[in-house]
């Protein structure tokens, strides 16, 4: 059996942890967990690991002055376990991982990249730590073509390197939600039947998703129908104050800011349509929910970018937008609310491409591309 080490942070999702887990080749590899945690902090899957018979190593990571630090302390670990493969996710761990496996001497060195074009255009310093990744990685797992195509044509990493394995996510979780608890989510946010359309976005406050092109496009929609609700989710983020200014011309009792919901998929369920207009097609690098809302049976209207390049047909599954458009933005919201055939045309035709994308396909697929690691 071969040992491979994930490198990582922390995780509040325990389930899809546990999915992973379920699907994951345990007859063939033996799973240890590395996760850069700061000093005294709680580690949410130590308990559940542990509980599995999992080793877990905590990585005391506080910021960059503790690299050199980490890096040795994982090399250590890696050789006295005699590890395989490393498996490295997000940036930090990366880091650490693939510069630890490399000085421990392991072969197999897995950079899987969740970004694409984000540090070139908002945070160019950490381009050198992408450079670095893509380095000492041995193979790139890209999430879509849209991160392997900046790999290859932005920081000139050798295609042979990347391979493409889909993000995923819990698609009945999704698609069957008990009638319980979207009342919940109605009840909890004061979002009756009485408001209608309510338009839903599940963005951080970050310039790039285009949130600042929703909102004017949602003030002319109030003229059309005075009880329609904006559901702004993920509200948090660099973004925050010019939003916040912006909505300031909207009545308060007109829209939701939602910073954090643990049960996101009733919330889906309480949309009317849904709205994803990043600014750009390169700047998403996946965009899980343009999935989610796929599988929800929500109608949207989205620009493309990420994942969206590949599975989303105009008028076909969703409303495709011009980027950084208000104008469009609101048509397209106007077309679904006048077409009650275009509507359900969208929704049917949604839940066509999600079948790709769940968890037991990508563990699938993770497993035959470790078991053809030689």
């Amino acid at each position: 059996m071969k040992k491979i080490a994930f490198f990582s942070v922390d995780s509040k999702k325990i389930k899809w942890m546990d999915d992973f887990l379920n699907n994951f080749d345990m007859e063939k590899f033996i799973p240890y967990f590395f996760l850069l945690v700061k000093p005294n902090e709680e580690v949410l899957l130590e308990k559940y690991l542990e509980d599995k018979g999992i080793s877990i190593f905590k990585i005391k990571y506080t910021n960059k002055k503790d690299l050199l630090a980490a890096i040795i302390q994982s090399s250590y670990i890696l050789r006295r376990n005699k590890i395989d493969i490393v498996s490295c996710h997000f940036v930090k761990p990366s880091l650490v991982g693939l510069i630890s496996a490399f000085f421990a001497g392991i072969k197999h060195r897995i950079y899987i990249r969740r970004h694409s074009t984000f540090h070139h255009l908002y945070f160019k310093r950490a381009v050198l730590y992408d450079m670095v990744c893509n380095f000492f990685a041995t193979n790139i797992i890209a999430t879509s073509q849209n991160v392997k195509d900046v790999l290859m044509n932005y920081e000139r990493v050798d295609e042979s390197k990347v391979t493409i394995i889909y993000n995923s996510i819990d698609i009945d979780e999704f698609k069957n939600v008990d009638e319980d608890r979207i009342k919940k989510i109605r009840e909890k946010y004061g979002i009756d039947n009485k408001y209608f359309p309510v338009i839903g976005v599940v963005s951080r406050f970050i310039e790039w998703k285009g949130i600042q092109y929703i909102i004017p496009a949602f003030k002319r929609l109030l003229v059309d129908y005075p009880d329609a609700c904006l559901v702004l989710a993920n509200a948090i983020g660099p973004y925050t104050d010019a939003i916040n200014k912006m909505l300031s011309d909207i009545p308060q009792s007109s829209y939701r800011k939602i910073e954090f919901e643990t049960d996101i998929a009733p919330l889906y369920k309480i949309f009317d349509i849904f709205v994803h207009v990043p600014v750009n097609k390169e700047i998403e690098a996946f965009g899980n929910v343009y999935i989610e809302a796929l599988a929800s049976g929500v109608p949207s209207v989205v620009t493309l970018s990420g994942i969206a390049n590949e599975i989303i047909r105009d008028n076909e599954n969703a409303i495709v937008v011009d980027y950084e458009s208000e104008k469009a933005i609101y048509n397209g919201i106007i077309r679904l609310l006048k077409d009650d055939k275009l509507r359900q045309r969208l929704i049917n035709n949604g839940f066509k491409p999600v079948k790709a994308f769940t968890v037991k396909k990508r563990v699938q697929l993770l497993n035959e591309f470790y078991n053809k690691l030689k």
